[in-house]
């Protein structure tokens, strides 16, 4: 059997990414999930599986403040795997922030996002696995 497609987050909050993690679980039995605090990380893994075949089906990855944000991990993903899908994590009332908003629709418009997704905020978070279950079904009809 060959190995099971990628669901990937990143968030450098520890209890988003705790929150995230848990939730993604759901989907544990036919893909493999990672969830980790460093963009960085993230995207030396995220090439070393371009280089082994490996399937993403979709990225999730939050701003943070680290030198590598969240949106731009998102364009490189775009680059090392172009068919999966990719979100920014934002937290509940994150349009409200102008930066974050002008973000989004940056990214939005250049095509180096797919969506972005409110960071799960309650047990279980149906409107975070609804947003899920649809990057998941979109890439599964597209691969």
């Amino acid at each position: 059997m060959s190995e099971l497609p990628l669901i990937f987050a990143v968030d450098e909050d520890p209890e988003a990414l705790e929150r995230i993690t848990g939730e993604l679980q759901r989907y544990a039995r036919d893909y493999r999930v990672v969830c980790g605090p460093s963009p960085a990380a993230a995207l030396n893994q995220l090439e070393s599986m371009r280089e082994s075949g490996a399937a993403v089906a979709i990225v999730l990855a939050a701003r943070g403040t680290q030198e590598l944000k969240g949106e731009d991990l998102l364009t490189r993903v775009h680059e090392l795997h172009p068919h999966a899908k990719r979100a920014l994590l934002i937290p509940w009332g994150g349009w409200a922030n102008q930066e974050t908003a002008e973000a989004i629709r940056t990214a939005m418009a250049l095509g180096h996002i797919d969506y972005y997704a409110l960071k799960p905020w309650s047990v279980p978070d149906e409107l975070f696995h609804r947003l899920v279950s649809e990057l998941l079904h979109e890439w599964r009809r597209a691969n």
